[in-house]
């Protein structure tokens, strides 16, 4: 879907990073509105749909979830954007 390409886009152009729970909830614009059950869905169904997309593309994923060693708790999620040699 457009939509996904365009947060796909969004996600390169921020280059390689590191992102919260949080930080991502507001990249998906899921507020306050949106339990937390819903959020976790959608979150995960993105995370899917962009990997799947770039995986198509690159070979390779291009969202990866890591545990916060000091709190297992918390999610973060590493962007890896495909560096193109251009």
């Amino acid at each position: 879907p457009k939509s996904i390409l365009a947060k796909i886009q969004q996600l390169e152009k921020d280059g390689e990073g590191l992102m919260s729970t949080e930080e991502l909830n507001l990249f998906l614009d899921l507020g306050a509105g949106v339990s937390s059950e819903s959020k976790r869905a959608k979150r995960a169904q993105f995370i899917r749909d962009v990997n799947r997309v770039y995986q198509m593309r690159h070979g390779e994923d291009m969202i990866v979830r890591e545990k916060d060693l000091n709190d297992r708790r918390r999610t973060f999620y590493v962007i890896h954007p495909h560096l193109s040699n251009a």
